[in-house]
């Protein structure tokens, strides 16, 4: 058996336990009151934004590709990536994306992979800034015995100032890490060597988003993606039965990111963990442990509901989205 295998394995069989011991510590009935009280109104706005999300992540990574694929084609690309995101863990879902993209032969590797990056890159400031917004609006300090609000401007500052290095100085810090390298030898490894080539074709493809256009059109598609990603959140949780405000969707959303991207033990479609992040997110804003667990595993169902819909309906009508 290979180590590949075995280590599914082990992921799987996490991610078994962990969603057994969130079941085994609720009452059946209220679980089974969560199913039968879901608002299918909420269920369906969502899927349509869902939907809407998906369509601009494919003209956020056509615009940055210029067009070389077109949109109708990265239209399938992220419907297929969407599906694939959900199920395999631990950004194995990337790697659909890139190979999905290798496949058309109209971008080379270096500029597909630099496409992924640059889009983490924005994601990760949106997210990082609008968590500080999020938990800082959201979260009852007194109640939770914090004393952190005031670490929340600074920490918002230092986000944006590395955000903003990454995009306009990310020349000058890969030459720097590469000079570092190489000072200790490293560079004569192939592998360094070859990953310090594909980051010099990542840079120079993030060098084009320092026009004032392209970076504002290019972040503008990512914050258009994340202010609708918090209010499908909102969505899916009111829907299943809770009742939080929009800065609640906001630190929801930015924490389960952070809980089932960065956790380096993750299960394939994240299960347990996605669940279990909600539970502790909801407990965390006040709601009682049962009710969290309900909602949480209604929240996470329907993420896989949607991506699955979007995947077979690509799979049926793919050719229109060929051409």
């Amino acid at each position: 058996m290979s180590k590949k295998t075995i280590k599914f394995i082990a992921f799987l069989a996490v991610g078994v336990f962990i969603f057994y011991f969130l079941l085994k510590n609720i009452n059946l009935a209220d679980l089974k009151g969560s199913l039968s009280g879901f608002d299918w109104h909420f269920g369906f706005l969502a899927f349509g934004l869902y939907s809407v999300i998906s369509v601009f992540k494919a003209l956020r990574f056509n615009f940055f590709l210029e067009n070389k694929i077109g949109f109708k084609k990265f239209l399938r690309i992220i419907f297929l990536y969407n599906f694939w995101n959900q199920i395999l863990p631990f950004f194995s879902g990337d790697l659909s994306y890139l190979y999905l993209v290798k496949k058309s032969k109209k971008v080379a590797l270096g500029e597909n992979f630099s496409s992924l990056i640059t889009a983490r890159v924005f994601d990760l400031f949106i997210v990082a800034l609008f968590a500080f917004l999020g938990l800082y609006f959201s979260l009852d300090f007194r109640r939770l015995d914090l004393n952190l609000k005031k670490w929340f401007l600074p920490g918002a500052l230092l986000v944006s100032a590395i955000f903003i290095s990454l995009i306009f100085f990310n020349r000058q810090i890969n030459g720097a890490i590469k000079s570092g390298f190489k000072k200790i030898g490293f560079l004569k490894f192939r592998f360094i060597s070859y990953l310090f080539d594909k980051l010099n074709q990542v840079s120079a493809s993030i060098a084009t988003l320092k026009s004032i256009p392209r970076f504002f059109g290019f972040f503008g598609y990512s914050l258009a993606i994340w202010l609708m990603d918090f209010i499908f959140i909102w969505l899916m949780v009111t829907g299943a039965g809770l009742t939080i405000n929009f800065w609640q969707a906001v630190a929801a959303s930015t924490l389960l990111i952070f809980a089932t991207s960065l956790i380096p033990v993750q299960t394939p479609v994240n299960l347990g963990t996605y669940e279990g992040a909600l539970v502790l997110i909801f407990m965390a804003f006040g709601f009682e442990k049962n009710i969290s667990v309900g909602a949480g595993i209604l929240v996470h169902l329907q993420n896989i509901l949607f991506a699955f819909v979007l995947f077979v309906f690509i799979n049926i009508f793919g050719r229109k989205f060929k051409d």
